[in-house]
């Protein structure tokens, strides 16, 4: 039989399979966490620093509805001091503390 996979080990070999793929595995036990890494995240794929001014009114833009609508949020534009910053999808549980996700890391 077989063919039934349970969710931990789908989950494990997800992981793996984008660790292979180049992307970090990192533990995110705390909001604190969390936000320097979608800080260093939201940086990294827009090719830019934000100020802490700027990331909090990231943050601000961020904390309004559920879990998707952050989700859908987070796939949209937003201004920033005037500009507009590029359009980069990220994964939705961000928001949930203590999760676990994997970042990319810049191939040198």
């Amino acid at each position: 039989m077989g063919g039934v996979q349970a969710e931990a080990q789908l989950e494990r070999a997800f992981v793996n399979r984008l660790i292979d793929l180049g992307w970090q595995h990192v533990k995110i036990p705390d909001t604190a966490t969390m936000e320097a890494n979608l800080r260093a995240q939201l940086g990294t794929h827009n090719g830019t620093i934000y100020s802490d001014d700027e990331f909090r009114a990231i943050l601000n833009h961020l904390s309004r509805g559920s879990v998707f609508d952050k989700s859908k949020t987070l796939r949209d534009r937003m201004t920033c001091n005037g500009t507009m910053a590029p359009r980069h999808r990220f994964n939705s549980s961000i928001a949930k503390s203590g999760a676990r996700t994997a970042t990319r890391s810049p191939r040198k």
